[in-house]
């Protein structure tokens, strides 16, 4: 299209002039074109297995330094822009921005430093919705196939009418594929509970980079799902699905997914499958994943959805992570339970592939009814009294007594350890003819009435003294000793994950279990360095029940630190090993929240060091706060922990 612009005559000065023509000014003509558009095909597109809004296009031209702009807002007319800038030809907006049944719309601009190169381009409108996975530029709907009207009813007779009830396309319609040729397809029904739904699947071939004949079908299914093969690898498809009824009536929406068959190379499915597990208790496990990706796959997957559920419970719970690794850690599972695993694999190009269901069952572990062990040293080397404490979850009433297991082995089959059967609910035992100096595992089963063994998963160690003098123990977290009938001393230490925010603890003790703790007598301790208490007026012959609440420099309490134990006091009549003994928290052997605890040095009249043998290459070597793990002269692989002090005294003398 052409236009005169103008057509003037101007004097020397410049001035326009139609008498004097010193100079005539020639026709400008401009030519206006159409201008090509950069941006091609932009479209949208709900991808509920990521949870996101896919918005792809394609660029016509090879710009340089170009960076596109894409904002996105719900269809309401007060609502902002949400602006989002990439360098790459997509971008992913999070599904969670947007509530289901919005429409959301996208526009795109392309820009180069700060000059507009091409601006908004035509809006794209998406459907949040389960029913609905992918759109296109806005369009009018098709519409609705017209149902051939009923003839009219004779005059004599009387028809009420049902209201007519629109049909909605199938809910979370999507694709997995299977191989580079197969697909499985899979949505639920929008109406469930009608009987005479099937459902129209159509697919359409869209791309011929094969050079095959473009393919299009129609299947008819009453189901939920199929396979579908014979697929050409490498081209893009286009899958819809209506709902239709036996009165001929069809959905006027359909819900569309829209796939790219990879090629060989480029199509990864996880098939070998290694799981282990480790379970602390039977509430709380971990089970480890790993799988092998061969090397050319290597950095073309963008990420794993690993989705598990427990069997017959129809929950699936779901982890992401970055494709770079191909092992999972599944945390919070259940021993002795059966599950069901599957895991989609996101690649690079998009294409999503989901391995096949893995069923696998967690190992059974008993639960503990022991809660702690606790061992009384006495004045004679050779004997000690171990006492317990069970897990709330026991019932007394249901005990009729305890198999306690000595042993100084722990791999001795059961035959082999020492066997002492209780047949009441004391949970108190005295053990005499012990060695002195040694190291013994004990483990305590519960006997039920009914004549079943809640067998202890847990073995724990203790080590007789290795001297006949009385000896004041300074015990590793808490001890208490009778130091006359009705008193008894307790002694304690903080963890030393809180010792720089404790300021002091309060005492909590009572011989009635039935008592809410604010009803239990109290004692404050000011002074976090004061870790010893003498209670006074208690009765003779009782146990009592013990806490001791760490109370922090922000006035709280750290309950997660608390000590929890019982007590038994002497009684005036007593002259057993009770009298000026000294009661210890023996450690777990083997657990797996435990470290290796040691006694500490400890001091009579005649002081004495013990050293510890420790593992200096272990990253808990089992020494104390204060000590350092020196290794043997004779055997480099064990070592002994050596105090700070000593050991810069023995460098220094």
């Amino acid at each position: 299209m052409s236009r005169v612009i103008g057509k003037y005559e101007y004097d020397d000065a410049g001035n326009e002039s139609n008498q004097h023509v010193r100079r005539k000014a020639w026709p400008l003509v401009l030519t206006l074109r159409a201008p090509v558009s950069i941006l091609r095909d932009p479209r949208a597109r709900v991808v509920p297995e990521l949870d996101i809004i896919y918005v792809e296009w394609q660029s016509t031209q090879q710009l340089q330094n170009v960076m596109y702009t894409v904002r996105h807002k719900s269809g309401a007319d007060q609502a902002a822009w949400k602006y989002i800038k990439t360098v790459q030809s997509n971008v992913r907006i999070p599904l969670n921005m947007y509530q289901n049944g919005e429409n959301v719309h996208v526009q795109i601009k392309t820009e180069r430093g700060a000059q507009v190169v091409e601006d908004w381009t035509q809006e794209v409108v998406v459907a949040v919705a389960k029913k609905s996975v992918r759109s296109a530029p806005l369009r009018p709907a098709p519409p609705v196939p017209a149902v051939p009207a009923a003839p009219a009813p004779a005059p004599s007779l009387t028809l009420a009418s049902a209201p007519t009830v629109a049909l909605s396309p199938p809910l979370h319609f999507i694709a997995n594929i299977m191989n580079p040729t197969t697909v499985q397809l899979k949505w639920q029904p929008a109406m469930p509970g009608r009987q005479d739904i099937y459902y129209l699947v159509n697919v359409k071939q869209l791309t011929t980079a094969s050079g095959s004949t473009l393919q299009n079908q129609q299947i008819k299914t009453a189901a939920t799902s199929f396979v579908l093969g014979k697929m050409i690898a490498g081209e893009k498809y286009e899958m819809t699905i209506r709902s239709a009824s036996k009165q001929d009536a069809v959905s006027g929406t359909a819900a569309i997914v829209e796939i790219t068959m990879p090629r060989e190379y480029d199509y990864f499915e996880i098939g070998n499958l290694i799981i282990s597990s480790y379970f602390r208790n039977p509430t709380q496990g971990i089970v480890n994943l790993t799988w092998e990706v061969p090397q050319t796959m290597q950095n073309r997957i963008a990420s794993y959805n690993v989705e598990y559920s427990e069997m017959g419970t129809g929950y699936w719970q779901k982890i992401q992570f970055h494709g770079a690794s191909s092992s999972a850690a599944l945390h919070h599972l259940k021993s002795n339970t059966e599950y069901l695993l599957r895991i989609k694999t996101v690649l690079a190009n998009n294409i999503i592939t989901e391995s096949r269901q893995f069923r696998f069952r967690t190992p059974r572990v008993e639960a503990n009814p022991i809660h702690k062990v606790d061992v009384i040293y006495s004045h004679d080397v050779n004997s000690v009294k171990l006492q317990w404490m069970l897990e709330p979850h026991i019932r007394i009433e249901n005990v009729a007594g305890y198999d306690v297991y000595l042993s100084q082995d722990t791999n001795l089959p059961d035959s082999q350890w020492k066997l002492v059967r209780l047949s009441n609910k004391e949970s108190h035992l005295s053990l005499d003819d012990l060695k002195s100096s040694t190291v013994y595992y004990v483990r305590v089963n519960v006997r039920n009435t009914d004549g079943s063994v809640i067998r202890a998963p847990t073995i724990y160690r203790f080590k007789t003294i290795d001297t006949a003098e009385e000896e004041e123990f300074e015990g590793n977290s808490l001890s208490y000793r009778n130091v006359a009938p009705g008193e008894v001393e307790i002694r304690w230490t903080f963890p030393k994950s809180i010792l720089d925010s404790v300021i002091g603890a309060t005492i909590l003790y009572t011989d009635r279990k039935d008592l809410t703790p604010e009803q239990w007598q109290k004692i404050e301790i000011e002074d976090s360095k004061n870790t010893t208490v003498l209670i006074k007026k208690l009765k003779e012959g009782v146990r009592y029940s013990v806490q001791i609440l760490p109370r922090l420099y922000t006035g709280d309490y750290d309950f997660e630190s608390r000590e929890l134990f019982e007590f038994k006091t002497d009684k005036l009549s007593h002259t057993g090993v009770a009298h000026g003994t000294d009661v210890r928290t023996l450690p777990i052997h083997g657990h797996p929240l435990s470290g290796p605890h040691f006694e500490q040095m400890s001091h009579s009249e005649t002081e004495f060091m013990r050293i510890v043998s420790c593992n200096p290459d272990a990253i808990k070597t089992g020494c104390d706060w204060d000590e350092i793990c020196i290794n043997r002269v004779e055997d480099r692989s064990r070592g002994w922990c050596i105090s700070n002090t000593l050991r810069d005294s023995i460098l220094n003398s």
